[in-house]
C-alpha cells in the first residue's frame, strides 16, 4: 500500500487490526533505495543454507578472535611483554612512570585496535546471509557485533587469565573459581576499563576528522584505475550513510562497562561522562553535515538499543550481587535479587507487550 502523505503511513503503521496481540502486525516496506535485489533472486534452498553457512561463520569468527585476544592478555603482563621486545626492561626499571603507562595502556590500546576492524569484518559475513534490505542486515550486525564486543571485551579479557589457568578446578572447587573470576573482573575494571573508554574516546575526534574507512573510499574515488565504471565512481564518491553497526554497539558496550563498574569501581563515572559528552557534540555534527540518511529504520534500532540496556542494567545487577556475596555481606547481597527479577521480569514484559 503506498501513501501520498508520510503521517498518514505511521498513522497506519500504529492502527491495531486485531486485537490480539502480535496477531496481525502492520510494518512498513523498506524503500526502494535501500533494497538488496540481488538478494530476491534466491530461493528457498539459498536462503536456508547461506544462513547457516553465516551463523557458522559468526562463530567460527568468534573463537578464532580469542587467538589476539589471548596474545593481547599475555602482553598485560610487563614480563612477558619484555620478551617480546627485550629493550623495555631496561627502560622501565630506571622509570617507574613508563612501567605503569605500559601495563595499563598497553593492553587496552591493543583492545581497541582490534576491535577496530570487527565491525567490518562481522558485517561483511553477515552481509552474505539474505536480507531483504540494508536496514535489516544492518540490524542483525549490530546485534552481533554488540554480543561479539561484550564477550570479547567486557567478559574474556577480564576473566581470561583466571579462567585458563583455574578451569582444571572447576570440578573440584567451583565456588573458588567463581570467586577468582569476579575478583579479576573487579580488579581489571579499575585500570583495563578506564583506560578503555578513554582511548574509545579519543576515536570520535578521528570521526570527526573523516581518519578511517570514509579517507580510504576518498582516496580510491580519485583513483581512475581502481574505479573502471562510473558506476563504481557514482557509489564511491556518493555521500555516506552514517554506519550504525560500527558506532552504536561500541556505545552499547560504553553504557554496559560503566553502568557494571559504577558502583564496584565509581571511579569510571567521569571518564564516561566524558565519552558521551563528546559523542554526542561530534555526531550531531557529524549527522548535520557529513553523513545523509539512507533508510527510515521506523525505530526498529531503538527496540535494539532498549533490550541491550535492559541486559547492561541485569548484568550489573548480578555482578553487584555475587559480588557483595563474596565480601560476605549476604544481607546486602539478597536485596539484590527481588532487583535483578524485576529486571528480567520488565525485559521481557517489554518485548511481549510493546516490542
Amino acid at each position: 500500500v503506498t501513501f501520498q502523505n508520510y503521517n498518514s503511513a505511521q498513522a497506519c503503521m500504529r492502527l491495531q487490526v486485531s486485537g490480539q496481540l502480535h496477531c496481525l502486525e502492520t510494518t512498513v516496506c523498506p524503500e526502494p533505495r535501500e533494497l538488496l535485489w540481488s538478494n530476491f533472486l534466491m530461493d528457498e534452498r539459498q536462503k536456508f543454507l547461506r544462513s547457516v553457512l553465516v551463523n557458522a561463520g559468526v562463530w567460527t569468527l568468534i573463537i578464532i578472535w580469542l587467538i589476539p585476544m589471548t596474545s593481547f592478555l599475555g602482553l598485560a603482563s610487563l614480563d612477558k611483554l619484555s620478551q617480546l621486545l627485550p629493550f623495555l626492561k631496561n627502560l622501565t626499571v630506571s622509570n617507574l612512570w613508563l612501567e605503569n603507562i605500559i601495563k595499563r595502556n598497553v593492553p587496552s590500546m591493543l583492545v581497541s585496535l582490534a576491535m577496530v576492524v570487527l565491525p567490518f569484518i562481522v558485517f561483511t559475513i553477515s552481509r552474505m546471509q539474505y536480507f531483504p534490505s540494508y536496514s535489516a542486515l544492518e540490524q542483525i550486525a549490530i546485534q552481533r557485533n554488540f554480543f561479539f564486543a561484550i564477550f570479547n571485551v567486557l567478559i574474556f579479557f577480564c576473566i581470561g587469565p583466571p579462567l585458563i589457568e583455574s578451569i582444571r578446578n572447576w570440578i573440584l572447587d567451583p565456588v573458588a573459581i567463581v570467586r577468582r573470576l569476579v575478583e579479576s573482573l573487579v580488579q581489571q575494571g579499575d585500570a583495563f576499563f578506564i583506560n578503555y573508554v578513554i582511548l574509545t574516546s579519543c576515536s570520535h575526534y578521528l570521526e570527526l576528522a573523516q581518519i578511517g574507512v570514509p579517507l580510504f573510499s576518498t582516496i580510491i574515488a580519485d583513483n581512475r584505475w581502481l574505479l573502471c565504471t562510473p558506476r563504481k565512481a557514482q557509489r564511491y564518491r556518493s555521500p555516506w550513510s552514517f554506519p550504525y553497526f560500527y558506532y552504536l554497539p561500541t556505545h552499547l558496550l560504553i553504557f554496559v562497562i560503566t553502568i557494571t563498574f559504577a558502583v564496584l569501581s565509581p571511579f569510571i563515572i567521569p571518564f564516561s561522562l566524558f565519552y558521551f559528552m563528546s559523542a554526542y557534540m561530534v555526531y550531531k555534527h557529524q549527522f548535520a553535515y557529513a553523513y545523509v540518511k539512507q533508510y527510515e529504520a521506523n525505530g526498529r534500532f531503538w527496540i535494539d538499543i532498549m533490550n541491550f540496556g535492559m541486559f547492561g542494567v541485569t548484568f550489573a545487577v548480578l555482578m553487584f550481587g555475587i559480588v557483595m556475596a563474596l565480601k560476605k555481606s549476604i544481607a546486602i547481597a539478597i536485596t539484590t535479587l527481588p532487583l535483578f527479577v524485576l529486571c528480567i521480569f520488565f525485559a521481557v514484559y517489554m518485548r511481549q507487550h510493546l516490542f
